[in-house]
């Protein structure tokens, strides 16, 4: 072999070795991350990963604003005549939706004296309760056979400086709670009409009220205070504030009786959830699956929690949850201003809103899905 040679042979391996060393200061690429179709994995750096997200297709009914931004609040349903009711302050009055099949249809908007906040089926009295602007509770006939059909029967003046919001209704004891912003619960005699009374000196920041038909008492709580408020249906009074301790804030609240726990719609940062044992009247556990949420609900025929993440880091979502265990299940998500939830327990359908500017829509999608 000639000098020549030798050398031409060393540079060659001298480069090859250089070249091996760049490859590993550069990193071995990471394998890819094996999926379902339907699963998605964030990948953005920037904002917190939620543990899983599965994308499913959403249906659209369009609601008309003309030309304003859509303002809607809570929504409900009457699973016996498959009627979806929301909140439409943009609208002043109530839409109303026909859900006996997958793909949701517009009906009409009952008007109201203004804009809308909470709304409360009371299907055992067939009637409508809705969370007034003007502090006052319009009361609407839903009774199909009626000749009042989807009017405003009846209105209940709270008397108050303060919106009326989250409305909720006790079967047992035939009565309506009525949540103003700041301070005070109405009382509803569901037969009458009437107010009974009200629960003052319960403080700011009341939203959401639940009743509980496990322990029999109604919960109302406060994002203001951070605190869960129990009041005793049967004598109309506070019984105790109870302080979440954990930063939730919560502005939706759902209970599953059977187990006696709860889901708070935290808007608290860093973003999480919270289930509370009524039992013990304490946190049982967190989830960091999710957050930013509004309202939350809760389904027996499901046996599902659902939380409107309408603020989460990652993007407006739907976090479900195991109803028996509270486990995670996914992130579905949904659509901007998103804040809302009713599960449509005939079809199997999960329904919020899109409020997106133009283009607003009742939008849905199935549960269980598959693809």
């Amino acid at each position: 072999m000639s000098k020549f040679s030798g050398l031409r042979l060393w540079f060659l391996c001298a480069s090859f070795i250089l070249v091996l060393v760049l490859a590993g200061c550069a990193g071995t690429p990471e394998p890819s991350r094996a999926t379902s179709p339907s699963v998605v994995v964030p990948t953005t750096s920037s904002a917190p990963v939620f543990e899983k997200i599965t994308v499913v297709p959403l249906t659209r009914t369009p609601i008309s604003t003309a030309g304003k931004a859509l303002a809607a609040d809570i929504m409900d349903i009457d699973q016996q005549n498959h009627r979806l009711y929301l909140a439409d302050t943009t609208a002043q009055g109530v839409d109303v939706f026909d859900i006996s099949t997958k793909k949701a249809v517009f009906l009409t908007v009952i008007p109201t004296s203004s804009g809308v906040n909470g709304v409360c089926v009371a299907k055992p009295i067939n009637k409508l309760y809705a969370g007034l602007n003007s502090n006052s509770i319009a009361i609407i006939d839903i009774n199909p056979a009626s000749p009042r059909l989807n009017q405003v029967i009846a209105t209940v003046d709270t008397r108050d400086n303060t919106r009326t919001d989250c409305i909720s209704y006790d079967p047992v004891d035939n009565k309506v709670y009525a949540a103003n912003s700041n301070n005070l619960v109405t009382v509803i005699d569901g037969t009458t009409d009437k107010m009974i009374t009200q629960i003052t000196g319960l403080g700011p920041g009341l939203i959401q009220s639940r009743y509980n038909a496990k322990d029999g008492y109604v919960y109302q709580n406060s994002a203001a205070q951070n605190v869960i408020i129990q009041i005793d249906p049967k004598a109309d009074i506070l019984v105790k504030k109870m302080d979440i301790v954990d930063d939730a804030s919560p502005c939706g609240l759902a209970i599953n009786p059977k187990t006696n726990v709860g889901l708070l719609g935290n808007t608290s940062f860093p973003q999480h959830l919270t289930f509370w044992d009524f039992a013990s009247q304490k946190v049982k556990s967190t989830s960091d699956a999710a957050g930013g949420a509004d309202m939350v609900a809760y389904n027996p025929v499901a046996d599902l929690f659902f939380a409107a993440c309408s603020r989460a880091d990652t993007g407006p979502v739907m976090a479900i949850f195991n109803g028996s265990d509270e486990k995670f299940i996914t992130n579905v998500p949904t659509a901007e201003g998103a804040h809302n939830v009713a599960y449509d327990e005939t079809n199997g359908m999960v329904y919020t809103i899109d409020e997106t500017p133009s283009n607003a829509a009742l939008v849905g999608f199935p549960w269980p899905y598959k693809k």
